[in-house]
C-alpha cells in the first residue's frame, strides 16, 4: 500500500512526498525496486548527493541501466548549470565581453556564408542555418524570418570571389554531411579531410570529422579533433559534446562526465546530453570496488534477509555524518577534512561540498569533485576572450564594378536587398517602385517590400564598401548628401494650410512620394504647402503665399501610397520658383505679423474676445456629427496664449477657426498673407456675421463632413468683396 502511494506521488510530481513514502517502504520491506524508487525521488526533489549514494549502493549489487540514471543525471547537470548561472549573475564583470559579430560571416554558424540569404532587417545568414533556426527569428535583432528564403545574388558572387578557399571548405563539409546522413561514413570522412586541407582552423569541419571518426572507432583521433575544436571555440557547447563522446568511447568516464556537464552548462540545455551523460555515470558507478562481488552475492540481493542486512549496514535512512571537501585534487579521492563541528543539515547546494561518511563507493564520493572540476572549467571559459570568426576583404581582389547598382550605374549607396535576392541603392529602388511594384531585374512582385516602413541597409554590402573601398565610399557619401540637400524648399501644390493647424495628406503621385522621402532623409521633415490657383503650365500656377508643414507621422499603404500627419509651422512668401525631378521648388522668405503698439493692446484683446465668442456660437449651432468631424480632424480649438501679442503668427485659435470657415481659396491666401492681426480678425468676424445674417446651414451628410473646407466652400462660396478687402502689408 505504501509503495502504491509512493508511485502515485511520483506520478503527481510530488517528489518530496514520494521520497518519504519510499523511505517508509524501505523501513518495512526493503527491496531493490524500492531503493531505486527512493533514489529517483531524491534526485527529482533536488537531493542529488543522497540520490547518488543510494544509486551507488544499488550498483554494488545489481547493474543499473543508463535509463534508470537519467533522472539523477538530469538533476546533476541542472545543479551544475544553476550554480554556473548564479556565479555569472553574481559577478557579471568577470565575464569577458563578446566581440562584435562580423557581418561577413553567418550569425548562426559563425562561418563563411554558404548560400547567403539577407533578411528584411539587413542581416545575412546561410540558407540552411535559417531553415534549421528553431525560433524563426533573426539571432541578431529578433526580426521575424520570412518563409521565402532567396539567395542574395550579389553577396554570393562576392563571397565566392573574396573567400574562395573558405567556400570550398564549406561546400565539402556540406557534401560530407549529406554522405554521413546516408551512412557513408568513410566517404564523408574523405570530404572532411579535403575540407580541412582548405581551411585547417575551421572548427565546424573539425567537429564533424571528430564525430565521424568516433563512429568508425578511431576514438583517439576523434578526441584530438575535439580538443582542437574546444581550443578554437571554448564557449561552444557542441565542441565539449564531441570531446565527451570521444572520451566516453575511450573509457575515460570521469572526464567524459565533466565534458558533458560543461556542455550542458554552456548551452543551458541538459536534455540534449542527459542520456549520454547517464552512460558515463553508469560506467562510473559500475566500476566501483563495491561492484566486484560474486554472482552468488548479487543473487542473494533478491532475498529479503540480505536486503535487510545490506540496509542495516549502508542504508541512507540511517543518520549519517557529513564530510566537507575542502579542495579539489584530480589525483586523489575526497579527503576527510571535517573538523567534526559541521552542520549535518547543511544543504548540498551550498558553497561547501558535502558527501556521506557512510561506507559508499568511492566513485560516488568523487562525483562532487568532478562537479567542482566542471564548474572550474566553466569559470575559466568565462574568463577567456570570446572567439568569433573575423573575415577581412583583400583589397587586391576588389573592383569598383563589383558594387555597381544596375539602376543608376553608380556605386551602391545604402544598399538594400529585395525578398527575391537582388540588391540596389535604396533610393533607386524606391523611385522604381513609385511607378511599378515589381523587381526591376526579375519582375517579382514587391508589394510586401512596400509595406515595410523602414528599408534596412544590407549590412554585408555596406561594410564591404566601407572597408574595401573607403575612398569610393566617402565620395559616394558626399554625392548623396548633395542630392538630398534642397537648395530650395520643396513645394506641395495642393490647398491652403495654416500655422499651428493639423493638415492630413494623402500622397499618391510618384513625384510627391519622392519629395516626402527626401524631406525625411534630409532630417528636416518639412516642405512648403501652397494653394493651386491656375492650371498646370502657367507661370504662377500656385499661390505666392503658403505655410511650411512639418511631418509628424507617416503611414505607408500596400500600394506605395502614404498618409501624412502634418502640422503648420510658419508662413512664407515665394521669392523665386523652380522645379526638381517633377515637383516644384521655391526660394522663400518667412512672413511674420507686425508688432502691436502698446496703446492698442486692449482694443485688439477686446476684438479677439468678441471674435472668439462669435466663432464658438457658430460652432455650437453645427450638427453634432459635423462638430465631431471637426474635432477629429483639427482637434479642439486652442486656448489663447499668454504671449499672443509677440507671436510671429498671432494666436493659434485664429488659424484654427480660419481652417473651418467657408472661405474662397483666394481669400484664404489673402488672409494668410496679411501681417496685421486686426485685419485678420475683422475678416473672420465679418464672415461669421454674413453666415449668421444669411442663415447659412452647413450640410450634415457624412460625405460633406469628411472634407470640411472643400464641401462648405463649394456649396457656400463667399465673394471676397462681401467679406473685406485683405492685402498683404
Amino acid at each position: 500500500m505504501t509503495a502504491d502511494l509512493a508511485r502515485e506521488a511520483m506520478g503527481k510530481k510530488d517528489y518530496a512526498q514520494a521520497a518519504r513514502m519510499f523511505k517508509r517502504c524501505l523501513a518495512e520491506r526493503p527491496s531493490l525496486e524500492m531503493f531505486l524508487g527512493y533514489a529517483d525521488a531524491l534526485a527529482k526533489c533536488g537531493r542529488v548527493w543522497e540520490s547518488l549514494d543510494v544509486f551507488a549502493q544499488c550498483a554494488a549489487f545489481a547493474p543499473l541501466s543508463p535509463e534508470k540514471l537519467r533522472g539523477v543525471t538530469t538533476a546533476f547537470l541542472e545543479h551544475l548549470s544553476a550554480r554556473a548561472a548564479a556565479a555569472a549573475a553574481a559577478d557579471p564583470g568577470r565575464a569577458r565581453e563578446a566581440p562584435e559579430p562580423c557581418a561577413f560571416v553567418c550569425g548562426l554558424c559563425d562561418n563563411v556564408l554558404l548560400q547567403p540569404v539577407t533578411l528584411a532587417c539587413g542581416h545575412t545568414f546561410c540558407r540552411k542555418c535559417l531553415q534549421r533556426e528553431p525560433t524563426k527569428a533573426c539571432r541578431r535583432c529578433g526580426h521575424k524570418i520570412a518563409q521565402r528564403l532567396e539567395i542574395n545574388v550579389l553577396i554570393r558572387s562576392l563571397v565566392e570571389k573574396f573567400w574562395a578557399e573558405d567556400i570550398a571548405a564549406a561546400r565539402l563539409r556540406d557534401e560530407g554531411n549529406q554522405l554521413f546522413g546516408s551512412n557513408q561514413v568513410e566517404a564523408a570522412l574523405s570530404k572532411y579531410d579535403a575540407a580541412i586541407a582548405f581551411a585547417p582552423r575551421n572548427y565546424l569541419v573539425l567537429s564533424n570529422r571528430s564525430h565521424a571518426l568516433c563512429v568508425i572507432g578511431r576514438c583517439q583521433e576523434a578526441l584530438s579533433d575535439a580538443d582542437e575544436v574546444v581550443r578554437l571555440r571554448p564557449s561552444w557547447g557542441k565542441g565539449h559534446h564531441r570531446r565527451a563522446m570521444a572520451l566516453l568511447s575511450l573509457g575515460r568516464y570521469e572526464e567524459s562526465l565533466v565534458a558533458f556537464a560543461v556542455c550542458a552548462a554552456l548551452d543551458r540545455n541538459t536534455h540534449a546530453v542527459r542520456l549520454e551523460a547517464a552512460k558515463s555515470l553508469q560506467k562510473i558507478l559500475s566500476t566501483s570496488k563495491y561492484c566486484s562481488k560474486s554472482a552468488s552475492q548479487r543473487s542473494s540481493l533478491n532475498s529479503r534477509s540480505s536486503l535487510k542486512k545490506y540496509h542495516s549496514r549502508t542504508s541512507p535512512l540511517q543518520p549519517v555524518s557529513w564530510v566537507y571537501v575542502s579542495s579539489f585534487n584530480s589525483n586523489s579521492d575526497c579527503d576527510d577534512n571535517s573538523s567534526g563541528d559541521e552542520d549535518p543539515k547543511q544543504p548540498f547546494y551550498s558553497d561547501r561540498r558535502y558527501t556521506y561518511s557512510s561506507p559508499v563507493p568511492q566513485d560516488s564520493r568523487r562525483l562532487p569533485v568532478l562537479m567542482e572540476k566542471a564548474f572550474q572549467e566553466i569559470e575559466s571559459i568565462r574568463w577567456m576572450n570570446k572567439k568569433l570568426t573575423q573575415l577581412t576583404v583583400d583589397s587586391n581582389k576588389v573592383e569598383i564594378t563589383d558594387f555597381d547598382c544596375v539602376l543608376c550605374c553608380r556605386t551602391l549607396w545604402q544598399p538594400t536587398t529585395t525578398f527575391c535576392g537582388h540588391s540596389y541603392c535604396s533610393a533607386c529602388l524606391d523611385r522604381c517602385l513609385d511607378y511599378n511594384f515589381s523587381c526591376p531585374l526579375c519582375m517579382t512582385s514587391l508589394t510586401e517590400y512596400l509595406l515595410v516602413n523602414q528599408k534596412n541597409i544590407t549590412e554585408f554590402l555596406d561594410l564591404a564598401l566601407r572597408t574595401a573601398l573607403p575612398t569610393v565610399y566617402a565620395t559616394r557619401f558626399l554625392l548623396h548628401r548633395q542630392e538630398i540637400s534642397e537648395p530650395h524648399m520643396p513645394v506641395f501644390v495642393c490647398t491652403t494650410a495654416f500655422p499651428h493647424v493639423p493638415c492630413p495628406l494623402f500622397i499618391f503621385e510618384p513625384r510627391y512620394r519622392l519629395m516626402v522621402r527626401r524631406c525625411i532623409e534630409s532630417g528636416t521633415r518639412q516642405f512648403a504647402m501652397a494653394a493651386c490657383l491656375n492650371s498646370y503650365g502657367s507661370a504662377k500656377r500656385y499661390a505666392e503665399y503658403g505655410t511650411i508643414l512639418e511631418i509628424k507621422n507617416l503611414v505607408l499603404l500596400n500600394d506605395g501610397c502614404s498618409i501624412l500627419s502634418t502640422v503648420g509651422v510658419r508662413r512664407f512668401r515665394i521669392l523665386s520658383r523652380g522645379e526638381r525631378d517633377g515637383y516644384d521648388t521655391a526660394s522663400i522668405a518667412n512672413v511674420c505679423d507686425v508688432s502691436i503698439p502698446s496703446n492698442q493692446i486692449e482694443e485688439v484683446r477686446k476684438l479677439l474676445d468678441k471674435t472668439r465668442l462669435k466663432g464658438e456660437q457658430w460652432l455650437k449651432n453645427m450638427s453634432p456629427e459635423l462638430q465631431s468631424e471637426i474635432l477629429r480632424t483639427f482637434g479642439p480649438i486652442p486656448d489663447l496664449e499668454e504671449n499672443w501679442g509677440s507671436l510671429p503668427d498671432g494666436p493659434a485659435w485664429v488659424w484654427w477657426l480660419l481652417a473651418i470657415l467657408p472661405l474662397d481659396q483666394r481669400l484664404q491666401v489673402g488672409i494668410l498673407a496679411t501681417t496685421c492681426i486686426v485685419k485678420r480678425l475683422l475678416a473672420i468676424y465679418k464672415t461669421l456675421e454674413l453666415i449668421e445674417r444669411n442663415s447659412l446651414v452647413v450640410a450634415q451628410t457624412n460625405e460633406q463632413a469628411s472634407v470640411i473646407s472643400a464641401s462648405v466652400s463649394s456649396s457656400y462660396p463667399l465673394p471676397v468683396s462681401e467679406v473685406c478687402e485683405v492685402s498683404p502689408l
